[in-house]
């Protein structure tokens, strides 16, 4: 894929557990997939690529290579994103780094079909992708997109057209636990870093 499909944005990162925000940088960034796999993708993205603390400015470099760059190559996270089904061997590359991986909140618009748990955390209902009630959703969030991209495209200054995006595009925040410390240690708050990761067989957070 040649452009982002989303920003991420880390929130908090506590032991073993994660936050990211994910918002769109094209229409297809308004699906949010959820999957440890995704989860992984997004780990390993942050992993091996530049980070930033703000659009265009650069995050300091690191001293040593993140532990999970080296524990997972991009070959297997890339062919662990094109498989569509069950794969077994996907799945145990896995569980080996990711333990769950929920959403946990959403920014300018709401999850109506999925419910929260005790904990919080948005629990998929499975509502097929045809089902009229989730075309809705997926329809009223690119609508949500498109306005929003309408009105930066209207903008002559990046910095203010990147603002509006960034302030008024639907977002969704990942709460991402990790079998090990290490496997997440590479992230800070408000490091930000462009993500090409998707899992085309996950569910979306509707």
């Amino acid at each position: 894929m040649s452009s982002p499909v989303h920003t991420g944005r880390c929130l908090r990162r506590e032991g073993r557990v994660v936050e990211v925000e994910l918002g769109p940088t094209t229409a297809a960034g308004v699906h949010f997939p959820v999957s440890r796999a995704f989860a992984l993708a997004l780990l390993h993205e942050a992993a091996t690529c530049t980070m930033f603390s703000q659009p265009g400015v650069p995050w300091p470099r690191r001293a040593a290579p993140p532990p999970l760059e080296s524990a997972l190559t991009f070959a297997e996270v890339l062919a662990m994103s094109a498989i569509e089904r069950q794969d077994f061997e996907k799945e145990r590359t896995v569980d080996q780094f990711v333990a769950s991986a929920q959403y946990v909140a959403t920014r300018n618009w709401t999850a109506s079909l999925w419910r929260r748990d005790a904990r919080g955390a948005f629990v998929d209902p499975g509502v097929s992708r045809t089902d009229p009630r989730a075309l809705a959703v997926h329809r009223a969030l690119d609508a949500l997109y498109d306005d929003v991209a309408e009105r930066a495209d209207a903008c002559d200054d990046p910095d203010q057209r990147a603002r509006l995006e960034r302030e008024q595009a639907p977002h969704a925040t990942l709460r991402i636990e990790t079998t090990e410390p290490r496997w997440c240690a590479h992230l800070e708050a408000r490091m930000i870093w462009d993500v090409y990761a998707f899992d085309y067989g996950a569910a979306d957070l509707l």
